[in-house]
């Protein structure tokens, strides 16, 4: 028997788009056709997050939502002419389309169904149609800024809208429609979410940024653009009254501040990792519980979480192959898997599961390789930094599932990961293996040059 409180896939709705919605798509499809191709992000962003998910048009039980009709604009104003650029393949971007793939295999063979399938056809669509998007338009250092003022203005936009929504108890964008127009409460406090479906992905898509805009001013480039990216993605961090948002917020900024300890990460993860086993050994219940202890924002359901993660573990033969139909039967609302971890395990099983991981590992190793071989200082920083920005999804991923416009975020930083490092590699030359640390390293001559330079100047007096 299947919970009848939460479906997981479905070919039910109805088409809903308001005037204003419908009027921002029209104007992204005009840009899209009247930009250049390197400036397709700026619409694409702006649309793609500002209208809500459930604006969307439903033909024969196929959702197109606002992201999937930008998608497939974007990618035809891409094909119009010859493709500038080229996407050389790399560890995370096949990660990324195995995992993909794995998730869409296991979910179509665990349920056996026509709308499972086409589900996970629409999951796919939305994967590879923005993160390839992203990977070619993000081609260089000067894309990778050109997002980051693009989201810098888009939260900006967002930190006014939630605050105000905050104090008053009404979202603005409830004239886009597909969010509610009163705001909910909980133990008094009022939760904002703007054009996001919960206000746990706004707030939470707040956060992630903030240690990227952070990063930016930090390396003293567009120091304007950062700190309103970093008011606005603060404001909607807080706004939002989420544990979660405001977890990953001290997490990446944490992250971004142990900059001076980066050649001690090795100790400090191991250190880290040995902590976490002696204290299970000696912990009454499980480690893991110590995210039921979590509440920073009041009213936190932490415990829920921890039943999440501990579930999940003691049911690990359910759901390893294939993934698990429904979680309903393992406790008091566990259906509602609100953990990218979790949801990744019953949804696609183990493989997806590791094929997720491997993706996390291969950015963190990818970004580390960077700023260990560079001699540019401001390029170490900015691996630095986006290795802050993917801590805080990683902190974000335990509390939500990112199931709205909030993916995009997801996608975006990957595909900066992958430009940057890539173009890192591409610069650096033929033999060339370490560099030393671009701050701290000390300039030494060699000891030939030393004593030419003394017998010259013996020489001349």
């Amino acid at each position: 028997m299947i919970n009848k409180e939460f479906v997981r896939f479905g070919s039910g709705g109805e088409t809903l788009f308001t005037p204003l919605g419908l009027a921002l798509l029209l104007i992204a499809g005009v840009l899209f056709l009247a930009l250049d191709r390197k400036y397709l992000i700026v619409p694409m962003l702006f649309a793609g997050i500002l209208i809500p998910l459930s604006q969307r048009v439903v033909l024969g039980g196929l959702h197109f939502t606002a992201v999937r009709m930008l998608l497939a604009c974007a990618w035809g104003r891409m094909l119009l002419g010859p493709i500038r650029g080229k996407i050389r393949l790399t560890g995370i971007d096949k990660a990324m389309i195995l995992w993909a793939l794995s998730g869409a295999l296991t979910f179509t063979l665990l349920w056996a169904s026509k709308d499972a399938l086409v589900n996970r056809l629409g999951m796919l669509y939305d994967c590879f149609g923005a993160y390839f998007l992203f990977r070619l338009l993000l081609q260089n250092d000067t894309a990778v800024y050109r997002a980051i003022k693009v989201l810098s203005l888009i939260c900006c936009l967002l930190g006014v809208c939630m605050v105000a929504e905050h104090i008053r108890g009404v979202n603005a964008f409830y004239v886009f429609g597909g969010v509610d127009e009163f705001s909910s409460v909980r133990d008094g406090h009022t939760r904002a979410q703007g054009p996001f479906a919960h206000a746990i992905l706004a707030g939470c898509f707040g956060a992630t940024l903030v240690p990227l805009f952070a990063g930016v001013w930090w390396q003293k480039t567009s120091r304007l653009w950062s700190v309103l990216g970093m008011l606005g993605a603060t404001a909607m961090t807080f706004s939002s009254v989420s544990s979660t948002a405001v977890l990953s917020w001290a997490a990446g900024l944490a992250a971004l501040f142990m900059w001076p300890l980066r050649r001690y990460l090795r100790v400090f993860r191991w250190t880290i990792v040995l902590t976490l086993v002696g204290m299970h050994l000696v912990m009454k219940a499980p480690v893991w519980a110590l995210i039921s202890r979590i509440d920073l924002a009041g009213g936190s359901s932490g415990y829920h979480r921890f039943e999440l993660v501990n579930q999940t573990i003691l049911h690990f033969r359910e759901w390893w192959l294939l993934g698990e139909k429904t979680t309903y039967q393992w406790g008091y609302n566990l259906w509602d898997t609100a953990n990218t971890y979790v949801e990744t395990a019953v949804t696609g099983g183990l493989s997806t599961l590791v094929l997720l991981i491997l993706i996390i590992v291969l950015s963190f190793q990818a970004l580390g390789r960077m700023r260990k071989s560079t001699t540019d200082a401001r390029r170490a920083r900015l691996s630095w930094t986006l290795g802050a920005v993917l801590l805080a999804h990683l902190v974000a991923f335990v509390g939500i599932t990112y199931y709205d416009q909030t993916v995009l975020g997801w996608y975006l930083l990957l595909a900066m990961i992958c430009a940057v490092t890539t173009q890192a590699k591409a610069s650096r030359p033929s033999g060339q293996t370490k560099q030393p640390d671009p701050i701290t390293a000390e300039v030494k001559l060699p000891t030939e040059a030393l004593t030419t330079t003394s017998l010259r100047l013996d020489y001349s007096s």
